[in-house]
């Protein structure tokens, strides 16, 4: 009896590590689900295009203007990179990647008067949307829609919404289709894997950090 009584401890985890390998794709794509936010396009004011992967979400900012979900695109200027004052110094002069985006979004056939940016530098998306604050202050928005990277999506969702702090601004999370992360089989790709886990880093240290309220996240967004 007792040695049956022992062997109970090693039979149930035997069973959980068997359901868990059964499963263990639903799993899989539910930890790279749960960072996807995907709304269904409405329109908005604003088109509000996030910085970072700034080529493929340029071209889904194009899209939805295109598409008619918004008349206006606002872009942010992304932090330069070390040594970009000393290129300067040099009569080296580089363009930022917000002048690529509003070239895309140009040639695109999108009118200078249709682009708004930013002129501080932005150097995470908690700033983003403190920008966004700002900008909103002097050009009253009722709804934005966000475009970003999908693994992003829902931190960026959650950050904006927690800093707008406004619930008469509707905020939609339309990620760009031209991300290759693919939430369903994100871990057999190298490149997915690694963003994937930066990721829920990030997310960590926005709730650890109040840059996420907790409730809101507990409510689902």
């Amino acid at each position: 009896m007792r040695t049956l009584g022992r062997a109970k401890p090693l039979l149930l985890l035997l069973l959980v590590g068997a359901l868990l390998f059964w499963q263990r794709e639903r799993i899989l794509q539910g930890i790279g689900q749960f960072l996807v936010k995907e709304d269904r396009p409405q329109k908005a004011d604003l088109i509000v295009c996030l910085s970072g992967s700034w080529a493929d979400r340029t071209l889904a900012a194009v899209d939805l203007y295109r598409a008619g979900w918004s008349r206006r695109v606002f872009l942010f200027r992304e932090e330069r990179p070390v040594g970009y004052e000393q290129l300067l110094q040099r009569g080296i002069r580089l363009p930022e990647t917000r002048d690529l985006a509003r070239q895309i979004l140009l040639h695109s056939g999108l009118p200078r008067s249709a682009i708004f940016s930013g002129e501080r530098e932005s150097t995470s998306t908690y700033d983003e949307a403190c920008q966004m604050r700002e900008f909103l202050r002097r050009r009253p928005s009722s709804s934005l829609i966000l475009v970003t990277s999908k693994f992003h999506s829902k931190r960026a969702y959650l950050i904006f919404r927690s800093q707008l702090n406004d619930p008469g601004v509707r905020i939609l999370s339309l990620p760009t289709s031209y991300d290759e992360f693919d939430p369903r089989n994100w871990w057999r790709k190298e490149r997915s894997r690694e963003r994937l886990l930066l990721e829920y880093q990030k997310f960590l240290v926005s709730l650890v950090r109040g840059r996420i309220r907790l409730s809101l996240l507990l409510k689902g967004g």
